[in-house]
């Protein structure tokens, strides 16, 4: 998969920078100990205050997009809450 149609979720300034170095998209998740002024001005791409909606809404593009344009996803991660925030 090319880097530009990869997008990597994190919830630090150092994720969102090693993404831009890799020229992949960062959704950033207020998980973490940094706020969302700082991750925006970091370059995160969406900014999401907890999981639960940022799975919620990536149910619904995946959904969308899997219906329109008859495509597959892969999500692949490193790290899996185990509960929804």
């Amino acid at each position: 998969m090319e880097p530009a149609r990869a997008v990597f979720v994190g919830n630090t300034v150092w994720d969102i920078g090693a993404c831009q170095q890799a020229g992949v998209r960062c959704i950033a998740v207020l998980t973490g100990r940094i706020g969302h002024h700082e991750l925006a001005a970091a370059g995160a791409a969406e900014i999401y205050p907890g999981t639960r909606r940022l799975l919620a809404d990536l149910e619904r593009r995946v959904s969308s997009r899997y219906t329109e344009e008859g495509s597959w996803l892969t999500f692949s991660t490193s790290w899996v809450p185990t509960t929804r925030t």
